[in-house]
């Protein structure tokens, strides 16, 4: 037996195999978007597209890396008729006219808002962990540079409100993303009866 096949045998990993043949890169899907220029910067290709794995999009506020986003998330739905997307959002700076504007049914949307990065690290390890090989879903988080840890979320309001107040409390009523906003409306009165209350208002 050669070092090869005896470390492939050892691995705990069930998807291991030799890179020749590995599935991970000798089928890849590769999901064509409507502009081109977009193919190419994805995959070096004018025909190419949208290929399996992590995309980011980097760079400054209004700079269309949301558009982007929806524009890989609408080809890849069109391809797919059984496909969903599974939007985390941070931001909440992207209506559903916009979903709209790129023809996006927002029935296959699930929307999930966000408050702080252990929220986003442990949804979607679970989304993850349950999906079975062939099902088809696309994940777009707008955005995780937004996105502080559930620690500094719970040190500002202790901050604020001049006590620490539970990490239960604190993901119902900021649920914007927009805790400067949130602190200025209650800065004057942070009883617990003020904490609670229908913030999912658009």
């Amino acid at each position: 037996m050669s070092i090869l096949d005896k470390i492939k045998k050892n691995s705990s990993i069930k998807d291991s195999a030799i890179l020749s043949k590995s599935k991970f890169f000798t089928q890849k899907d590769m999901i064509p978007t409507a502009v081109p220029a977009i193919n190419i910067a994805l995959s070096g290709k004018l025909d190419g597209g949208l290929t399996p794995g992590l995309t980011m999009w980097a760079g400054p506020s209004k700079h269309f890396k949301t558009a982007f986003s929806l524009l890989m998330a609408k080809s890849y739905m069109d391809k797919y008729e059984d496909a969903a997307l599974l939007f985390y959002d941070s931001e909440f700076g992207t209506p559903q006219s916009y979903f709209d504007s790129f023809g996006i049914d927002t029935d296959r949307v699930l929307h999930t808002p966000l408050t702080d990065i252990e929220q986003l690290k442990f949804d979607v390890m679970k989304q993850l962990t349950e999906l079975e090989r062939g099902e088809h879903l696309i994940i777009v988080i707008d955005s995780i540079g937004n996105l502080a840890s559930k620690k500094e979320v719970e040190d500002a309001l202790s901050e604020v409100c001049g006590r620490y107040v539970k990490s239960k409390t604190s993901q119902e009523f900021v649920p914007y993303g927009d805790t400067t906003l949130v602190f200025e409306r209650y800065s004057n009165d942070c009883s617990e009866s003020h904490l609670h209350g229908n913030w999912y208002v658009s």
